[in-house]
């Protein structure tokens, strides 16, 4: 799809790169390190709100009509139905440029049947008709159910999100704690001296590896710099200090996989109100 690369191009492909490192340093951590400084004190995991998250595949002409189907059906529905958020991401430079994602919040587990929320705001018939037509618009559809831990992460995100980082980390069995406690001291002191607004990090229930997680970066944007997300110092950021000589190729990392996309914030078709 890119016909040729300018410089915007190279910058962008060190910083996902660095980014990459990055996330597999975590793993790399020497055992004898200094002990990590004391951290504040967060909510208990169990106490982590549910969220599912839709992951979806556009057909190749249907992108205009599945945007405005959300935009003027399906989301305010969602929002009638009794949900008090809906938060969408699409693709935002590196990964299937059909991609989507919508994240609604759960209070628990008796909300899952999305027809009956639909149903609530529309009645029986508009409601399966509208689920209908969206199955026509996409090639795939998978769901899961995550486990919020702020506990793992830092920051509040943007009051408007606009680009972020996310990550799919599988852990080997038997080693959660251990990447925990990396995630929640080396890996957030690289980041946060690294323009990253926060880290939100979400725990896999169902649909997916029990021993799974996603993390999202959220990167604080710059109206007037924008070639590496808003990055002020994009190349110096690259080649700082953002532990490169930790690269996890140890065969004793906890990480046995590490899947990673770009998305941009679809603020036009997000809607409602985070308690956070």
């Amino acid at each position: 799809m890119i016909k040729k690369q300018d410089p915007r191009a190279r910058v962008l492909g060190a910083v996902v790169a660095a980014l990459s490192l990055l996330g597999l340093a975590a793993c790399a951590e020497r055992e004898d390190a200094a002990p990590a400084e004391p951290q504040p004190v967060a909510a208990a995991p169990e106490d982590g709100q549910l969220i599912r998250i839709y992951e979806m595949t556009l057909k190749p002409d249907a992108a205009p009509e599945w945007t405005r189907m959300q935009r003027e059906e399906a989301i305010p529905a969602l929002l009638k139905g009794g949900y008090p958020w809906v938060d969408v991401w699409r693709a935002g430079g590196a990964g299937n440029a059909f991609y989507r994602s919508i994240l609604v919040p759960l209070n628990d587990l008796s909300e899952l049947d999305e027809l009956a929320v639909f149903t609530r705001a529309l009645g029986a018939e508009a409601a399966q008709d509208l689920l209908d037509r969206h199955r026509e618009l996409v090639t795939s559809i998978e769901t899961r159910i995550v486990r919020a831990r702020p506990d793992l992460g830092f920051g509040a995100p943007p009051a408007v999100p606009s680009i972020g980082v996310l990550t799919t980390v599988t852990v080997a069995n038997g080693r959660t704690q251990e990447f925990e406690q990396r995630l929640r001291t080396s890996v957030a002191r690289e980041l946060q001296t690294n323009n990253v607004a926060s880290l939100r990090v979400g725990q896999v229930l169902y649909g997916g590896e029990t021993n799974q997680y996603f993390t999202l970066l959220d990167f604080r944007d710059s109206g007037d710099r924008k070639p590496a997300f808003g990055h002020p110092t994009a190349l110096e950021w690259v080649l700082g200090p953002v532990g490169l000589s930790r690269i996890a190729d140890e065969p004793n990392s906890p990480v046995t996989a590490i899947k990673r996309i770009i998305l941009r914030y679809e603020n036009e078709l997000s809607a409602g109100q985070r308690s956070q």
